[in-house]
């Protein structure tokens, strides 16, 4: 063990120079590990070897100074002993990580709490005679009068490493010497060499989307997030674990695809699937409002306002996946390969995470659009430009032009309908304003709410009759009559 001098422990570089084979062995050891990356493995890796040259008094460790408030790394030592060495028990509780049922010595003393791992190296130093290493790691720093209550055994002698400037450096050490002395051990450690190379050619593109696909289903299931350091913990399991798709590879790789997935937690989803055509609408929508517009089709921005109960959300799913089939027909290249598709959602938070495409509709519903500023809005219902983008926390929306874009929103002013008009026909765009003027913003000014709907297709369902404005009109909004509207 590590030489105490008058004054205090030498450096392990003085050590070296002064100690003879000891400090030989201890150099020899630091040369060869001291640069290498160490792993840890999830389970420990079982061992069984002829005595090596290393002793344990070659170790770089010191006896535990009854004064030491606490320890990460102690290590319990017990020599001489004579009683049964039962392996084939010790290798089934030590593969499941139960190291309090083990018996003792080979154990701790008693249960406790506390997060640890615990390598374990018996030496048959004579026969019928053995000395155990259990060399402790544990998560936060141990009381050690805890340590001595209910881990040490009262048989043995408790030590620590002789750290030096590097302490990476010095456990690196302490392990590899450890491992070289034989013996049954049972050891977390993993080494370079223990990891898997790559294989060049095509299994590897096949061994590495294997992995990927393995990453996206356990973020999907498991909903890993940064909280309680999820993400972390469980890349680094994945990464030591033999049986692992992703073993050997990067910690950070696995740890950067794992939060890219964790965003798509909070994304809005795009949506394939979606059954119902304009076959499925009500007559009055289809006959009323959609043939009027879409006669005179300039816009491909809808606003669905008024009553809540009437189909909003289904219509305006509907119009998304037709104006995303028209997209899709008249893209060169698409047609046959991209898949009709919409993203909805009820904050424009949630569109940031992906850039908008002309062939995937978006559709903002059951949100609170009267909360959201003029340049959001206004940027969301025009799609006649190359591209709008908005200012969402830490980055932006992307929305490109002629995309199909739909808003629902429930508030409109009811006290603005006309009492004794015509059943159907035009009427006043004043009448048409005030009614939908609760949709916006309180402060929006007038021009800036003209600046919404000019542009996009306006249609507003009263308990009384509906209403219509086609985007880029001049004239004066439509009302018709119809009974079955909430059909």
């Amino acid at each position: 063990m590590a030489n105490l001098v008058a004054g205090g422990m030498k450096s392990l570089d003085q050590q070296w120079e002064t100690a003879g084979a000891n400090g030989d062995k201890i150099k020899a050891a630091w040369d060869l590990v001291v640069d290498l990356p160490l792993k840890s493995r999830p389970k420990p890796k079982y061992d069984n070897l002829p005595l090596g040259e290393v002793k344990l008094m070659d170790l770089p460790i010191v006896p535990l100074d009854k004064q030491a408030k606490s320890c990460k790394h102690p290590i319990d030592v017990i020599e001489g002993y004579k009683g049964a060495v039962n392996i084939e028990l010790i290798k089934s509780l030590m593969d499941s990580n139960n190291y309090f049922d083990l018996p003792l010595p080979f154990g701790p003393k008693s249960k406790h709490e506390v997060g640890f791992t615990m390598g374990l190296t018996v030496l048959e130093t004579a026969p019928g005679e053995h000395t155990i290493i259990k060399c402790y790691e544990f998560e936060e720093m141990m009381l050690q009068t805890v340590f001595r209550a209910s881990f040490a055994t009262d048989e043995g002698d408790v030590y620590v490493p002789y750290w030096s400037k590097n302490r990476s450096g010095t456990k690196k050490v302490i392990h590899h010497m450890v491992e070289a002395m034989g013996g049954h051990r049972w050891r977390y450690t993993l080494w370079p060499e223990e990891c898997p190379t790559r294989k060049k050619g095509p299994q590897e593109v096949s061994s590495l989307e294997a992995g990927f696909e393995v990453l996206e289903k356990k973020s999907r299931e498991l909903k890993l997030t940064d909280i309680d350091n999820r993400i972390t913990r469980f890349a680094e399991i994945e990464i030591n674990s033999p049986e692992s798709h992703v073993f050997g590879w990067s910690g950070a790789l696995v740890e950067r695809s794992l939060r890219n997935h964790s965003k798509s937690h909070e994304a809005a989803k795009t949506i394939t699937d979606f059954f119902q055509t304009l076959d499925d609408t009500a007559p009055w929508f289809r006959e009323h409002v959609l043939k009027e517009i879409l006669g005179n089709w300039l816009s491909s921005t809808f606003m669905l306002i008024g009553k809540s109960g009437i189909g909003k959300s289904p219509i305006a799913k509907i119009l998304a996946m037709l104006f995303s089939h028209y997209h899709i027909a008249n893209i060169e290249g698409r047609n046959g390969i991209a898949r009709a598709c919409f993203r909805t959602t009820s904050d424009f938070e949630h569109m940031k995470y992906e850039p908008g495409r002309i062939e995937r509709s978006e559709i903002y519903d059951d949100g609170k659009l009267q909360m959201q500023p003029p340049e959001r809005v206004k940027a969301f219902n025009d799609n006649t430009e190359e591209e709008r983008r908005t200012v969402q926390r830490y980055t932006g929306c992307v929305w490109p032009g002629q995309q199909g874009r739909i808003t629902n929103n429930n508030p409109y002013d009811a006290s603005g309908e006309p009492g004794n008009a015509p059943t159907s026909g035009k009427i006043q765009f004043e009448m048409f304003f005030k009614m939908i003027r609760p949709t916006f913003h309180k402060d929006m000014e007038r021009e800036d709410v003209i600046a919404c709907i000019k542009r996009s297709n306006v249609v507003l369902c009263t308990d009384r009759r509906v209403y219509y404005w086609a985007g880029h009109s001049r004239g004066q909004p439509f009302q018709i009559e119809v009974q079955d509207r909430f059909n």
